[in-house]
């Protein structure tokens, strides 16, 4: 049961991308540390994350 409670929690890139860029439309500033705390990623993760949400909105 557990399991599949962290299975659902769990959230693929391009949705957290997605939420991420809602955030940025509230005015809201985003942190490495913001990214793994609110998707329980790693850090590797989190700067992946991040400089793909930079790259995407660059071009």
């Amino acid at each position: 049961m557990k399991a599949s409670r962290c299975r659902q929690r769990a959230t693929g890139q391009g949705e957290r991308l997605i939420r991420l860029t809602m955030v940025l439309f509230y005015g809201q500033t985003i942190s490495v540390r913001y990214i793994i705390r609110q998707f329980d990623v790693s850090p590797r993760t989190a700067r992946r994350d991040l400089a793909q949400l930079a790259f995407v909105l660059e071009s």
